[in-house]
């Protein structure tokens, strides 16, 4: 279960501009050793736009294996598509994270149903649990805040979504200014 304070994860570089192995595992055990209840890399307020499919999937692979199960892992898989999301699951459920973060589809603008697809196509498949739903503030590309805001005020996608096992919970975030956080129980 996801609980508490998880961290989303920066990633160090080294001069190269390569991932600093030996500085995001110091950093993992300094976050674990102040307390935070989980870790949160490749999420959406990091850099993980910036890395390749291949660079965040060892990001996932260095903080599981320093953390060593000390603290739960909320991975991001928010990949530009289905097939991505699902190597993403399948990996972090291998690494033993216990869940990950998608987001929804993004920079073209789709349908209510489109997503709802999208959605339920992702958590029947998914080997690990799926939390979702994010919009950043000030965010107005496609049309996704109104759509997301939608998502909270009218629980159907969590109707739709709550006989999947692995669908959990949706968070949005949303607003002008100082960011509001709601989140809806699907299962």
């Amino acid at each position: 279960m996801i609980r508490g304070i998880y961290t989303p994860n920066l990633v160090p570089f080294d001069d190269d501009g390569r991932i600093n192995e030996g500085e995001l595992r110091r950093m993992v055990n300094w976050l674990i050793e102040k307390g935070v209840s989980g870790l949160y890399p490749n999420g959406s307020t990091g850099e993980f736009i910036r890395l390749s499919f291949e660079e965040r999937k060892r990001v996932i692979k260095i903080v599981a294996d320093e953390t060593r199960g000390r603290v739960p892992i909320l991975a991001g898989a928010a990949e530009p598509n289905v097939i991505e999301i699902l190597e993403m699951c399948r990996l972090c459920a291998s690494l033993g994270c216990t869940a990950v973060s998608i987001t929804g589809p993004y920079y073209f603008k789709v349908s209510q149903e489109s997503i709802e697809h999208y959605f339920r196509d992702i958590a029947a498949r998914s080997p690990i649990d799926i939390l979702s739903g994010h919009a950043r503030p000030g965010c107005r590309a496609a049309g996704k805040i109104g759509l997301l805001h939608q998502f909270v005020n009218l629980p159907d996608l969590f109707i739709g979504l709550s006989h999947h096992k692995r669908a959990r919970d949706v968070a949005v975030v949303a607003g002008d200014g100082d960011a509001e956080v709601e989140q809806q129980r699907v299962a």
